[in-house]
């Protein structure tokens, strides 16, 4: 049977277990037959973000049902490491959430602060970028986007440790890591108030620690922040 050269991941929303033909809804249909140009016999894997990773082959020309011929992978466990995340503008907060996801962020906390640019959070065009994300990134659990919170609620509601990604800081934690049960907060463009710094300074489990010299861009700081204190 043929298949690509490399496998690609596509996630299905329907029960997953070897040997089953499983239908298609029409929108991954489509997707695998005008989009991405399979045929009948070609090969994929499918993932739900529950069974595992499955082999897939397509079993018809309109590419509407597949049978699961291997589990390649067993499911991951999930974690619950958390990104507390203004709503930045629409470009720079697209990129957080994708790169928060490829890096294995799996709650996503939107939050308003004094100096948020955007109050609008369109939660399903941010839930499809993180399908795209898991599929590229091949990871088999699927980020949960919270309601949008303010700071405040959203701070006062986490019990666990909060890493504060600060700019120039005098504050810098040397081969810290946290648990998978633990948050990093990005600060919004334009960081946060006066007010806003003194409320989070005052939290016990916020723990504020400089990302260096430079000043990030806000979906830059997501992605060092992540890679210095989570992975």
């Amino acid at each position: 049977m043929k298949s690509k050269k490399i496998l690609k991941n596509i996630y299905i929303d329907a029960n997953l277990s070897l040997n089953e033909k499983v239908f298609l809804s029409s929108e991954v249909s489509e997707r695998l037959k005008k989009v991405m140009r399979f045929k009948k016999g070609w090969e994929f894997a499918v993932f739900n973000a529950r069974d595992g990773l499955f082999l897939a082959e397509i079993l018809d020309s309109n590419c509407s049902e597949v049978l699961l011929k291997k589990q390649l992978k067993e499911q991951s466990k999930k974690t619950y490491k958390t990104l507390f995340l203004p709503i930045l503008k629409k470009e720079a907060l697209s990129n957080a959430i994708r790169q928060s996801t490829e890096l294995g962020i799996d709650i996503i906390q939107p939050i308003i602060t004094d100096f948020t640019v955007e109050n609008s959070f369109k939660h399903q065009r941010y839930e499809q970028i993180v399908l795209g994300a898991c599929e590229q990134s091949e990871r088999l659990t699927i980020p949960e986007i919270e309601p949008v919170l303010s700071l405040q609620e959203a701070i006062d509601n986490f019990e666990n440790n909060i890493f504060w990604a600060c700019e120039r800081s005098d504050f810098a934690l040397e081969n810290m890591r946290f648990s998978a049960n633990d948050a990093v907060l990005i600060g919004p463009e334009g960081g946060f108030s006066e007010p806003e710094k003194e409320y989070l300074s005052l939290k016990e489990n916020v723990i504020k620690s400089s990302l260096g010299d430079s000043i990030l861009k806000a979906d830059t700081a997501v992605v060092v922040a992540i890679t210095k204190f989570m992975i």
